[in-house]
C-alpha cells in the first residue's frame, strides 16, 4: 500500500520543488524526505562513529542552512590561532567549498554556497564532540574537521562575529559575508591585516599582531608603520612630553563609500609622533599605556632606523576633537577648536609667506606648530602692511607704537575663518634689533611660550621695518594705556570689584607664566597693560618679557633690572631671581591698586631707599583698603620669600572675593563682613584725592641697579650700616634715623 511520506503535511508550493522526488519542498529548497539522504553520501571521515554521528543529525535535519557536514581539513585554509584558554583553543581559518545559503525568490529557492568563507574551528578531544554537540543545541555549526597533522578533532563553526554582521556594512571581499562593521570583517580582515610586514623583531610582530586579530573597526587598526614612510619630522610642543608632526606617506585609513558599498582606503596624513624606548619591553609598557589612557587615537609604532628608538605614531590631539568645531578639510575629522585642526592646519599654515632672515623665519614657524587655535596663529607680517603708526611710548627696553594692521587679526565667526580689518595693534621695538636678533627673538619666544600656556595678552607674529632693519612684535594694542595711567584716570569711579577683577586677571597670567616655568623678571604697574572693549568689560595683561627668564636660569651677579619699589628685598641684597621675587612685585601692585599711587611717591630712588627696603619698608595702603586684602598683599611683601603664596592661590582669593561682592544670598557672617568692607571702602574711594608724581617720569623706567653697592650697606647691625651710608656722601642721609 502507497502512503503520503510523513512530512507532506509541511510541504508548501512557497519552497519550491524537490528536484528529486518534484514534490513542494518542506523549507525553501530542502526536501526532508530526499535531502538529508543526499547529504549523507560521498564523504566519509575515516571514523566509523564520526560519520554515525554526522549522519545522525544529517537525518534530522529540517532545513539546508542548517545541516552539519564532514569537513576536509584541505578545504580548511590559512588557519591562525586567535585565542586560548583552559577548555579550548580557537582557530580562525578560510573554508574554500563554504557556508550553505539559499538564493533566489519564493518558489524559485535553490541550494548555494559562500565559497571561501571565514570560520571558526574550536579544538575537541575525541570523547568531547558528543557533549559539545549537545552544549550548543540551538546554535549554528557547520560541521567537524580532523587535523591531518595533529589528528585532533575540531569542531567547525561561525566565526564569533556573526551576530554583528549587517547588510549595511558593506560585503567581506574574502568571506562574502556582510561586514561587522563598515568595509571590515573581523573574521577576515585581521588575519589579512598581520601579512606581509614585519619590524624585525618577533616579540614587536606579535604584540602588534595581537591587536590587529581584536581590531573591530578598519580605522582601529593598528600597524607597523617603517620609519622611511614617515617624512618631514618636526618637533611640536606636547602637553608633558616630547612631540613631533611628520607626514605619514600611506596615511591613515579611511572608509569611503556608501550605506551597502562601503570600501577600504587610505589617506596621506599628518600624524603625531612620540619617543618610547630602545628597549622593546619598555616601549611595549609604554605603548599599552597609550593606548588604555584613550586619550589618543593610535595608528601604530615605528623604529627610527638611525636611533634605533621604538615610537608611537598617533594623533595626539583625539580627545579634543568636537563636532562642534567643524571638519578638517585634510584629514576629515573633527577639528580641534572651531575652524582649525591642531594636527593638520600648523603644517599648512607654515607654507604662507615669511621673512627673509632664517632665524625670524625658524623662530615663527616654530610657534605656528605650537598654535592651538585659527586666531592664535602667529605669522610674518610686512611692514607695509601696517599703517598710521604713531608712537605711545617709550620705556627701558624698547618703544611701543600703535599702528592699522591691513590684512587684520584673525578671527572665526561661525565657524568659518576670516579677518577683522583692519585692526588697530601695538608694535614694540628692542634697543639695537638691527644687530641684535637673537636678544629681539629672545622676548617673542617668552611671550609665546607664556601665551602657549594660557597667558591672554594677544600676539600676532613679527615684522621689520624695511628701511632701519629693525625687528618688531606685533601684539595686542590695549587703548587704556598701563595699569598705573589706567589708575590716574579713573581711580574715583573704581569699585573695589572692578579693581579685584584686574588683579585676577594679572594674577592668572603670572600663574600662567609661572606654570611655563618663566620669571617675569621686571614686573610693575608699567608692564601691566590695560584694554576696555566696546561693551564697557576692562581687561588686564601682562607684558613685557624681555627680562624674563627659565626658572633655571642665572642671571649675573652684582646687578638687576627694574624699576626700585617693586624690586624684591632679596634681589637687591644680590641673590638670584625666583618666582617669589615676581610675587613681590605682584604684592606692589596690590598697594598701588589700593592706593592710586606710584609705590614710595615723592622719594628718590637711591640708595637710601634701597637698604630701607632691604630692612623692611614698604608703600603705605589707601585709606580704607579691608583688611583681608591688606594680608593677602602684606604675604606677598614678607621679607622672606618662601612666607609668600604663589600666584595661583592669589588668584583663588582674590576671586572668591569677587564672587562675595556679587552675591545677595550670603548668610555667613565672615563672608558678609568681606562684603561690608569692600563696599565701605568704595564710599571711601570716591572722596579720595590723588597726589600727582613728584618724581620725573623717567625714573618708572626699567634701569640697572647696583645691588653688590647695596649689598655693602645691608647692615648686621643696622646703626652701623647707617654710619657708614652716611659717610659715603652718596646721597642726603639727615632724615635716615639712627636706631
Amino acid at each position: 500500500m502507497v502512503v503520503p511520506d510523513e512530512f507532506s503535511s509541511r510541504r508548501n508550493d512557497e519552497n519550491g520543488k524537490c528536484v528529486h522526488c518534484t514534490q513542494f519542498n518542506t523549507s525553501p529548497a530542502w526536501c526532508q524526505s530526499c535531502d538529508p539522504w543526499k547529504a549523507t553520501q560521498g564523504w566519509e571521515s575515516g571514523n566509523d562513529d564520526i560519520d554515525n554521528f554526522i549522519k545522525e543529525f544529517q537525518f534530522n535535519s529540517t532545513e539546508y542552512k542548517k545541516v552539519i557536514e564532514w569537513i576536509p581539513f584541505n578545504k580548511l585554509i590559512d588557519l591562525q590561532e586567535i585565542r586560548e584558554d583552559e577548555s579550548e583553543i580557537v582557530f580562525m581559518a578560510t573554508w574554500l567549498d563554504g557556508i550553505r545559503i539559499i538564493k533566489g525568490e519564493h518558489k524559485e529557492y535553490a541550494q548555494s554556497r559562500i565559497e571561501s568563507c571565514g570560520v571558526n574551528l574550536k579544538t575537541l578531544h575525541y570523547s568531547q564532540i558528543s557533549s559539545h554537540f549537545n552544549e550548543v543545541k540551538g546554535n549554528i555549526i557547520y560541521g567537524i574537521t580532523q587535523n591531518t597533522q595533529t589528528n585532533q578533532y575540531m569542531i567547525v563553526v561561525p566565526d564569533e562575529f556573526n551576530d554583528s554582521r549587517n547588510d549595511a556594512n558593506g560585503k567581506c571581499v574574502h568571506c562574502k559575508q556582510s561586514n561587522t562593521s563598515q568595509a571590515w570583517c573581523q573574521s577576515c580582515d585581521p588575519w589579512k591585516a598581520i601579512q606581509e610586514w614585519t619590524s624585525g623583531n618577533k616579540y614587536i610582530d606579535n604584540f602588534i599582531k595581537k591587536f590587529q586579530f581584536e581590531s573591530s573597526e578598519y580605522k582601529k587598526v593598528i600597524e607597523w608603520i617603517p620609519f622611511d614612510r614617515l617624512n618631514n619630522l618636526q618637533e611640536i610642543a606636547g602637553e608633558s612630553e616630547q612631540v613631533y608632526v611628520s607626514t605619514w606617506m600611506d596615511g591613515k585609513r579611511t572608509i569611503r563609500g556608501e550605506t551597502g558599498k562601503y570600501k577600504q582606503s587610505r589617506t596621506k596624513s599628518y600624524v603625531n609622533i612620540i619617543k618610547m624606548y630602545n628597549s622593546k619591553t619598555s616601549s611595549i609598557e609604554k605603548f599599552k599605556n597609550y593606548i588604555q589612557s584613550g586619550k589618543y587615537e593610535i595608528y601604530g609604532m615605528t623604529q627610527n632606523t638611525e636611533t634605533n628608538q621604538y615610537m608611537v605614531v598617533l594623533d595626539y590631539y583625539n580627545d579634543k576633537r568636537s563636532p562642534d568645531n567643524g571638519e578638517c578639510a585634510h584629514c576629515i575629522r573633527f577639528n580641534t577648536n572651531p575652524a582649525w585642526c591642531q594636527l593638520c592646519d600648523p603644517l599648512k599654515i607654515i607654507q604662507e609667506s615669511t621673512s627673509a632672515d632664517k632665524r625670524i623665519n625658524d623662530c615663527i614657524k616654530e610657534f605656528q606648530l605650537k598654535a592651538t587655535a585659527y586666531e592664535k596663529v602667529i605669522e610674518w607680517i610686512p611692514f607695509d602692511k601696517l599703517g598710521n603708526i604713531i608712537t605711545v611710548g617709550k620705556g627701558g627696553f624698547g618703544t611701543v607704537y600703535s599702528a592699522n594692521w591691513l590684512d587684520g587679526k584673525r578671527t572665526v565667526e561661525g565657524y568659518v575663518r576670516s579677518r577683522k580689518t583692519p585692526c588697530k595693534v601695538a608694535i614694540k621695538t628692542l634697543p639695537a634689533s638691527q644687530t641684535n636678533t637673537d636678544s629681539f627673538l629672545t622676548e617673542f619666544k617668552n611671550h609665546m611660550t607664556c601665551r602657549l600656556e594660557g597667558s591672554e595678552l594677544e600676539i600676532y607674529g613679527l615684522t621689520q621695518d624695511a628701511k632701519t632693519g629693525q625687528c618688531m612684535m606685533v601684539l595686542q594694542f590695549a587703548n587704556r594705556g598701563n595699569l598705573h595711567d589706567f589708575l590716574t584716570q579713573d581711580f574715583r569711579k573704581l569699585t573695589w570689584q572692578k579693581k579685584l577683577k584686574q588683579l585676577a586677571d594679572i594674577s592668572y597670567d603670572l600663574y600662567r607664566i609661572h606654570e611655563a616655568k618663566f620669571i617675569h623678571g621686571d614686573f610693575h604697574s608699567g608692564n601691566i597693560l590695560i584694554n576696555e572693549n566696546t561693551d564697557g568689560d576692562v581687561k588686564s595683561y601682562i607684558a613685557d618679557l624681555g627680562l624674563s627668564r627659565n626658572q633655571d636660569e642665572h642671571i649675573l651677579k652684582g646687578g638687576a633690572y627694574g624699576i626700585l619699589p617693586y624690586v624684591a628685598p632679596e634681589i637687591l641684597s644680590g641673590q638670584q631671581y625666583t618666582p617669589e621675587a615676581d610675587i613681590y612685585g605682584l604684592g606692589i601692585i596690590m598697594v598701588e591698586l589700593s592706593s592710586g599711587q606710584r609705590p614710595f611717591n615723592g622719594r628718590p630712588f637711591n640708595l637710601k631707599l634701597s637698604v630701607e627696603i632691604c630692612q623692611g619698608l614698604r608703600p603705605e595702603f589707601g585709606q580704607g583698603t579691608p583688611d583681608c586684602y591688606i594680608e593677602l598683599a602684606k604675604e606677598c611683601i614678607d621679607s622672606n620669600p618662601p612666607n609668600r603664596p604663589i600666584a595661583k592661590h592669589i588668584y583663588s582669593k582674590v576671586i572668591e572675593w569677587i564672587k562675595i561682592i556679587e552675591s545677595e544670598n550670603l548668610i555667613d557672617d565672615k563672608k558678609l563682613d568681606i562684603k561690608k568692607k569692600f563696599n565701605d571702602a568704595d564710599s571711601i574711594i570716591k572722596k579720595t584725592t590723588l597726589n600727582s608724581s613728584l618724581l620725573h617720569q623717567n625714573i618708572f623706567n626699567s634701569k640697572f641697579i647696583d645691588t653688590s653697592e647695596i649689598n655693602q650697606f645691608i647692615p648686621i647691625n643696622l646703626s652701623l650700616s647707617i654710619r657708614k651710608l652716611k659717610e659715603t656722601s652718596l646721597c642726603d642721609f639727615s632724615d635716615f634715623p639712627i636706631v
